[in-house]
């Protein structure tokens, strides 16, 4: 089992958001996983130390290219921000975890109000 959930690295709005996640309650600060760097991030997830790292979309499908790893989700935090997550190929596992927890996202309606609250006002 991995320590970490996922990574993004420091001082990006990646690590605002994962740390708005964490004042929500909505992951442990111990399952966040900072860098510096993002190239030691999704080079942690190519080697299996880290199931997910969260980046700005275009770097992630360039690291992913780079890297042999995929981009599973492509999602809005912020009107100006377009992340993916890249995890190492064939994790069809946390795939479908994350595609769940989108569904269900959508199902009882925290997407329309995400959208409500950031992008309607």
């Amino acid at each position: 089992m991995l320590k970490y959930e996922f990574g993004v690295q420091s001082g990006t709005t990646m690590a605002a958001w994962a740390q708005s996640q964490i004042e929500k309650g909505a992951v442990k600060e111990s399952q966040v996983k900072y860098y510096t760097d993002a190239n030691a991030g999704v080079l942690d997830v190519k080697n299996g130390r880290l199931a997910a790292f969260v980046i700005d979309l275009p770097v992630a499908y360039e690291k992913a290219k780079e890297l042999g790893l995929e981009v599973a989700v492509e999602t809005v935090l912020e009107k100006d921000e377009d992340p993916g997550i890249v995890l190492k190929k064939g994790s069809d596992e946390m795939i479908e975890k994350l595609n769940k927890i989108i569904d269900d996202m959508m199902a009882d309606g925290t997407v329309e109000k995400l959208e409500e609250k950031w992008f309607k006002q």
